[in-house]
């Protein structure tokens, strides 16, 4: 089965110092069917992919 890989970057400009937090609350509306993290502070998009219920795999630097 192919997979569809998304990398969308933050909108500072936009949003400033909130346009993490929007970016990872767009990417979970979105309901993937798999969240994989490389990140070093893991704690805020994987918290929000496990509580929609979405499987998550975190690798941290």
């Amino acid at each position: 089965m192919a997979a569809t890989t998304i990398r969308p970057r933050a909108n500072d400009v936009a949003n400033g110092r909130d346009a993490r937090a929007i970016r990872d609350e767009t990417l979970i509306a979105r309901a993937p069917d798999y969240c994989l993290a490389f990140l070093t502070d893991p704690d805020n998009p994987t918290r929000l992919a496990a509580t929609a219920g979405i499987p998550t795999r975190t690798y941290t630097a």
